[in-house]
């Protein structure tokens, strides 16, 4: 009995078994095909996250750069999406938009598609293909930060290393500044361009009607070297033992300078018509004994404007004689003769090439006039003419100095000075209108701006010409590289401007390489920074005055040029020290000392 029991068991498991494994042979193509639709989409579930963080991070990257270029914009978006996505077979559609939105920030719109492989490939199981496409958009917007009402003073390295691109760019970061700075109110710039000097636009013109170059320095001379830099910056110093033999040879230095440089500006190089025009012609022998050359050429020989230049009040009609019939010496030129020598011999050696200079300088008078604008009295800014020749001309007696501009022979008339001191203003084409405001109004609130003192500021830049875009445009460098020199010559620039809140920011791409031991002298012993910094410095010309800001931008990589960078991080303080080894990097150093925080970027997704 219980053996029947037991085969009649063991038939029934064995038959219901069968069936099992019929049914599960039955299912089993469907239940591999769900766990394999299972699985590619939860990897295309996961691709998708991941392209969504990739497109989201890099287009907050790319915002935060605020950079508009498409292109760039696209490299960038598409080495987020390879570093998020490597086993991504391509990306497609890669592309990010920008514009301004009705809330005025900058919106960029970023998307992509990526083809991502299946695990099982099509025709097996899956209703997927070989490769899928996910895509994902998202945008963010760019607020635009407050920026600071101030004074804003770019002394910038024109040396020649800065030639090429590295120049091109920065000009383009100065006008986008400045043209976007000018829109706010009390805001105000100025360009110190720098070398050994500065470099100036005269008021007037040249002998043929051109612009008048200058070059401009701040310094006080010691007693013994307060010449007439005017006058010995056109009429060159010799040391000969004879009063007469120097008198000889600068005006026969002046002769040369008209007949190989303004006369042949002419239509026709006409050496007679310039004779006329600019020189005496002497009666007695031209030699060394009488102290005469044939000719003594004045930049006006008529005291008139005749030759349209203010040249003649530096010569007040004389070279080297005070009165050209009975050949009295100058004074001026007989009793500075020695003095301007030693400076031209100064300002040409190597560890100079300034007139300005340790051994010409006094340093504790420089410093106390040092914040009085150029234009008051008793100012330490010394400007004078520079000859329209070339940079290494004997014509140029202070040759080493402000060699940014080359002056040619046959463009006296049309002379154009590229590279100029800008004055404190704004880019008057770039200011906001003004708002009407009803004269009738009594409510109008203390907040408002008061349309007199906006008025006035904007005739202000009226009257110094404003910025033009053409002004940034037309700098160009040459010479070498003295950043106290730039820094000295922005202190009287900025001493002008009205703002609560200064700011000085030096930029440059190398070391000095001349006059390294009065900058030395003037930052260790008379503590220059700390005045120039000091809101109490500006009292008497700018009393509104709170905050005074000095930066200084290395164009080059972190650790370069450290004992240069040491000495101005002691001057502005560590955290006011910029390294920008790709010049792209200086406009957002620039944006960020310019405003109160940085960039707001929000995300929507």
């Amino acid at each position: 009995m219980f053996n029947s029991i037991k085969y009649l068991l063991i038939r029934f498991t064995l038959a219901r078994g069968g069936s099992v494994v019929i049914i599960f042979a039955l299912l089993l193509p469907f239940m591999l095909a769900i766990l394999a639709l299972y699985f590619d989409s939860m990897q295309l579930i996961g691709r998708k996250a991941r392209l969504a963080d990739a497109i989201n991070e890099g287009i907050i990257t790319i915002a935060n750069r605020g950079e508009t270029n498409e292109d760039k914009n696209k490299a960038l978006l598409t080495i987020y999406l390879e570093g998020y996505l490597p086993q991504a077979k391509e990306f497609k559609n890669v592309s990010v938009k920008t514009y301004t939105s009705s809330n005025g920030c900058m919106t960029y719109d970023g998307q992509a598609t990526a083809s991502v492989a299946t695990i099982v490939p099509s025709g097996a199981l899956a209703s997927f293909d070989d490769v899928e496409d996910v895509s994902y958009k998202s945008d963010a917007c760019r607020k635009k930060a407050k920026l600071i009402n101030g004074d804003y003073v770019f002394v910038t390295d024109m040396s020649a290393s800065m030639r090429g691109k590295k120049l091109k760019r920065l000009k383009e970061i100065l006008k986008e500044l400045v043209n976007e700075g000018s829109k706010t109110p009390n805001t105000r710039f100025a360009i110190v361009p720098y070398g050994n000097g500065v470099p100036t636009k005269l008021a007037g013109k040249n002998e043929r009607g051109g612009e008048l170059y200058g070059c401009s320095v701040v310094f006080v001379p010691k007693s013994k070297y307060q010449i007439n830099y005017q006058y010995w910056s056109l009429v060159k110093a010799n040391n000969y033992s004879k009063l007469e033999k120097n008198a000889h040879f600068a005006d026969r230095y002046r002769y040369y300078y008209y007949k190989h440089y303004v006369s042949p500006s002419l239509n026709k190089n006409d050496l007679e018509d310039t004779r006329e025009s600019y020189c005496y012609t002497n009666k007695n022998k031209a030699n060394y004994a009488s102290g005469n050359y044939e000719y003594s050429c004045l930049s006006d020989k008529y005291g008139n404007d005749n030759a349209q230049t203010p040249l003649a009040m530096i010569f007040d009609g004389i070279t080297a004689y005070q009165n050209l019939t009975n050949k009295t010496i100058n004074p001026l030129f007989k009793n500075e003769l020695k003095t301007a020598y030693e400076v031209r011999r100064l300002a040409a050696k190597g560890r100079y090439r300034n007139i300005a200079n340790d051994s010409t300088i006094d340093y504790q008078a420089t410093i106390n006039r040092l914040f009085i604008p150029e234009g008051e009295s008793n100012h330490a800014v010394v400007t004078f003419p520079m000859a329209w020749t070339s940079t290494a001309s004997y014509y140029r007696p202070f040759r080493k100095m402000c060699r940014m501009i080359k002056g040619k022979r046959k463009t006296f008339a049309n002379a154009k000075i590229h590279t100029h001191l800008i004055e404190l203003s704004s880019n008057l084409n770039a200011m906001e209108p003004d708002d009407p405001i009803d004269d009738d109004d009594e409510d109008i609130d203390d907040e408002e701006i008061d349309q007199d003192e906006k008025d006035e500021d904007k005739q202000d830049d009226e009257d110094m010409g404003g910025i033009e875009d053409s002004d940034i445009d037309d700098l160009s460098a040459g010479g070498l590289t003295e950043s106290m020199s730039g820094f000295m010559r922005a202190v009287p620039v900025i001493t002008k401007g009205k703002s609560e809140n200064k700011a000085i920011i030096l930029i440059s791409d190398g070391g000095d390489n001349s006059n390294i031991k009065m900058r030395d002298v003037f930052m260790d012993k008379y503590q220059i920074c700390d005045k120039v910094k000091d809101p109490n410095s500006y009292k008497l010309y700018s009393p509104n005055t709170k905050k005074v800001n000095i930066y200084f931008i290395m164009l080059a990589s972190k650790g370069a040029h450290k004992k240069h960078v040491k000495r101005w991080a002691e001057c502005t303080g560590q955290n006011n020290i910029f390294y920008s080894p790709n010049i792209e990097d200086l406009k957002d150093i620039l944006f960020n000392i310019m405003t109160d925080n940085e960039q707001e970027v929000i995300e929507f997704n």
